[in-house]
């Protein structure tokens, strides 16, 4: 993948990379504070990353480490989101709503035919492998991000927690050693030579450890569930979209 690439594309921008570079930011927020020299060579230092290829790796890190962790999310969820949404023991879709999708995905894949309840009760591992099949075809037919905006959005939305959520245990002992240091450095410079930190150093400490704090209580499965839902009902209201696609380009009938 191309720097260019990956910066200019959103999804690989907001999704990929920036999970990972948020776990250096506690660390940039003390170190800035407390060297204001170094403020000056933080632009040269990004330059040289994006030209050994730092920032392509650190996407690449985000991204791997999310999909390896994402079978456990999904586990944890009793099925992914869109699979179990098309289930008919699930209540999360009210009951008509449900019904026009598998209506519209029945059309599109008529071979199985979509499982009953019956079915489902009696082979739920048979009945998740349908829907798994109709919501694959359904992404497969949602690539267009014009027509699709919203889907991408969550889409981006999705990636960004699931990722962050996988570098979870890095972001946190980043934030962890870098509010130690600063409170630390704080200490020492005010017991040893009676002064004060700046206000630079005190907002960035502050918000080291609110980072920490947010980190440690809400980056977790139920944070990156919020988003894969909402993904999995926008994914599944593309179908009322291709149904009214299909009505458009349906040529008349001829008068007889």
């Amino acid at each position: 993948m191309k720097i260019e690439t990956l910066i200019r594309d959103r999804y690989n921008r907001e999704a990929r990379l920036a999970p990972a570079l948020l776990i250096a930011l506690p660390a940039a927020l003390v170190l800035f504070a407390w060297f204001p020299a170094l403020r000056s060579v933080g632009p040269g230092l990004v330059a040289l990353l994006a030209f050994c290829g730092g920032i392509v790796w650190l996407s690449h890190l985000a991204r791997d480490r999310g999909k390896a962790l994402e079978p456990d999310l999904f586990t944890a969820w009793d099925g992914m989101p869109t699979t179990a949404m098309l289930r008919h023991r699930d209540t999360r879709l009210a009951a008509p709503l449900k019904a026009r999708y598998r209506t519209c995905l029945q059309k599109h894949l008529p071979d199985p035919p979509f499982p009953s309840a019956e079915d489902e009760e009696r082979d739920a591992i048979a009945a998740d492998a349908i829907y798994a099949a109709a919501g694959a075809w359904l992404l497969s037919h949602t690539r267009d991000r014009a027509r699709f905006g919203l889907l991408f959005e969550e889409n981006v939305n999705y990636g960004f927690r699931r990722n962050f959520w996988a570098l979870r245990p890095y972001a946190f002992v980043v934030g962890i050693g870098s509010l130690a240091i600063s409170l630390a450095t704080m200490a020492v410079a005010y017991f040893r030579a009676g002064t004060e930190p700046t206000i630079e150093a005190v907002l960035a400490t502050g918000l080291v450890a609110l980072y920490t704090l947010f980190v440690a209580v809400r980056v977790n499965r139920a944070w990156v569930r919020l988003a894969a839902e909402a993904y999995a009902r926008q994914l599944l209201a593309a179908c009322d979209v291709l149904t009214i696609r299909e009505m458009r380009t349906r040529k008349p009938r001829a008068a007889t």
